[in-house]
């Protein structure tokens, strides 16, 4: 995880219901492409604002498609062998 300052106005957009969680991804990546020059897999990638629903945080998925293969195959292959030796354990 990494955490970075937010560009000057995002904060105070939020906060104030300029954007929100309730938009569509698809609204939401219009707004931040639209006012912020955001590229259009950052601005679609946001899961929340926080602390709250309007507050001026973002958590955002930066992962590249690729590199979600890449996991989720890790994730996956872990997982399975867990099972297996949890199984084999009983």
């Amino acid at each position: 995880m990494i955490a970075e300052p937010l560009e000057r106005g995002i904060a105070e957009d939020i906060e104030r219901g300029r954007v929100n969680m309730r938009m569509t991804a698809k609204e939401r990546g219009g707004f931040f492409q639209a006012n912020y020059q955001w590229d259009l897999l950052a601005s679609r990638s946001i899961w929340a604002f926080g602390p709250d629903e309007n507050g001026p945080n973002i958590l955002r998925d930066d992962t590249l498609p690729s590199q979600v293969r890449l996991v989720g195959r890790h994730i996956y292959h872990s997982a399975d062998k867990t099972h297996f030796r949890s199984t084999r354990s009983s």
